[in-house]
């Protein structure tokens, strides 16, 4: 019992602070489940009382099990919270397993996982975290796909990893929801799959039923997805729901990837782009300053790394190039570069990694091209297309990181572990706040409407949301044409779907709207 003891005391004395990042990912995933402002859509899923009625009148995807998870954290408070709270802080534990490796500070990949949310452009992050549809969508289907991730790791170490039938019947599951979630990456866990079982075979000569399970539900999952019936009709062209469709002409395809594809596949990430430079530049000079002979292209594609980490910040920053011209030259240059920037990194990473580092960092960038490349067939595809990609880009340039801070050797201190623990207590606290300020006030301004339209007053006062980046606020958005739902069969508009769904009466539009700030209604009280 003794040993026991002492074994136990040992393990969690050397992963206490994993166990204090995990602590707080947990927090801030709560507080963003909790504080989350339902928009047009997620009030549309509020507003169907049967799981059924979604598939008996619109048939909108195949996306079975995340449509599920939706309708009940749309309907149900409390089960929003805890979808948030596994899935959130599940992503932020696999992403750091990733990371980590063999390393002396343990708790560091905990530590730069945060960074997913620090770097992330806000108008991209809110379709992900500040919308449930969103969230449901794109994290779950990631989350699924990087314990699969995890799982694998020791293939890539060349040793097999644990078999037996429960990790099978547990992965042919994961393999299963997995599929039902997002079409890009259903197609994606299949190719992965069976690249893992093939570089098994020919590495280890051996496969666990764990991978052939996984491929099997994957699989299973994928034909149930793109068997809904709408799948059809977006490739015949009649799509009832929306103006989804398929493009296979050259022009077309071109088109899109200079206009859609391009500028968000890598250089809208450019604070990924500049830790890759920084830690390119780092290890190669730590691993050849004294060796010879040095990798033949280094000198070239070097360069190519250092000036693309310029042009992502130049172009995200200032202003995108532009051709006076053609503007279409200067999107086929950003695409050629792109390119070369990736054939640049592969070469790099080849030589600067070794075993399964280097595998792994390897697999992250080539992904990055699948999840995107899909969609140069697809219309219409806006920026949250684009969030495993930038998964999947965080993941190579952190190990990056992660590499360059270990081959410094710099010591582990209280001093260095606090600072970690300052830097993302301070990111995810803001964030937080954000989201808390948002959510008083949007409760604030429902009770002072109100207020208003009791007093029957011919204006109404409207407190607009503090942080606008921060909430899909369906209450700004005034009587558009271009954004509506369908509510008891009705259309309706997004402002006032927001207003039916909290009880507001509807003659709050026969008065004239004055938008104010949290300053004016505090003012507004004192006088």
């Amino acid at each position: 019992m003794a040993c026991i003891a002492a074994k136990t005391k040992a393990l969690i004395t050397d992963n206490k602070y994993k166990f204090v990042f995990l602590g707080i990912f947990m927090i801030f995933s709560i507080i963003s489940g909790s504080c989350l402002i339902l928009s047009g859509d997620d009030i549309w899923w509020a507003s169907i009382t049967t799981l059924s009625e979604i598939y008996d009148n619109h048939i909108p995807n195949g996306r079975y099990f995340t449509n599920i998870i939706t309708f009940f954290c749309c309907h149900c408070a409390p089960v929003r919270v805890i979808v948030y709270t596994v899935s959130l802080t599940g992503l932020f534990a696999a992403i750091a397993f990733l990371i980590g490796g063999n390393y002396k500070f343990k708790w560091l990949p905990f530590a730069l996982a945060v960074l997913i949310m620090i770097f992330a452009q806000r108008p991209f992050l809110l379709q992900i975290i500040n919308w449930t549809c969103g969230f449901t969508n794109y994290v779950i289907s990631l989350l699924f796909t990087l314990i699969y991730f995890n799982y694998t790791k020791p293939v890539f170490d060349r040793t097999k990893p644990g078999g037996g039938i429960v990790k099978a019947v547990v992965f042919l599951v994961v393999g299963f929801l997995g599929a039902l979630c997002i079409e890009n990456m259903t197609i994606y866990n299949i190719l992965f799959g069976i690249f893992v079982i093939v570089f098994s075979l020919v590495t280890v000569k051996k496969v666990t039923a764990a991978n052939i399970a996984y491929l099997v539900g994957t699989a299973a999952g994928a034909v149930l997805m793109f068997s809904a019936s709408n799948y059809n009709e977006i490739a015949s062209g009649s799509d009832s729901i929306g103006l989804r469709r398929f493009e296979f002409a050259f022009d077309d395809i071109a088109t899109k990837i200079y206009l859609e594809i391009i500028p968000f596949y890598a250089c809208y990430f450019f604070m990924f782009h500049i830790i890759i430079a920084f830690s390119v530049l780092f290890i190669y000079n730590k691993k050849y300053r004294n060796e010879s002979p040095k990798p033949k292209y280094a000198k070239l594609c070097v360069p190519i790394i250092i000036f693309y980490c310029i042009y992502s910040f130049v172009s995200v920053n200032v202003h995108e190039l532009v051709v006076l011209s053609n503007a279409y030259k200067a999107r086929a240059f950003e695409c050629a570069f792109a390119f070369m920037y990736v054939i640049s990194l592969l070469y790099m990473v080849y030589h600067l990694m070794d075993g399964p580092k280097r595998i792994m960092s390897m697999i992250y960038l080539v992904s990055t091209l699948i999840v995107t490349g899909q969609f140069i067939i697809i219309s219409p595809i806006n920026t949250r297309c684009f969030f495993a990609d930038y998964i999947f880009w965080s993941l190579f340039a952190l190990s990056l990181l992660a590499e360059a801070v270990y081959a410094s050797k710099v010591r582990e201190s209280s001093c260095i572990r606090n600072s970690a623990i300052v830097l993302v207590v301070s990111a995810l606290g803001f964030i937080s706040f954000f989201d808390i300020s948002n959510k008083y006030v949007d409760n604030l301004r429902i009770g002072y409407i109100r207020e208003q339209l009791d007093r029957k007053q011919n204006n109404v006062e409207f407190i607009k949301l503090p942080y606008s980046n921060f909430a899909f606020d369906s209450a700004d958005i005034v009587g558009t044409d271009t954004d509506f739902i369908i509510l008891d069969g009705e259309t309706w508009n997004y402002d006032k779907a927001y207003y039916k769904y909290n009880g507001i009466d509807m003659s709050v539009f026969d008065r004239v709207r004055v938008n104010i700030d949290m300053m004016d209604y505090n003012l507004s009280k004192e006088s």
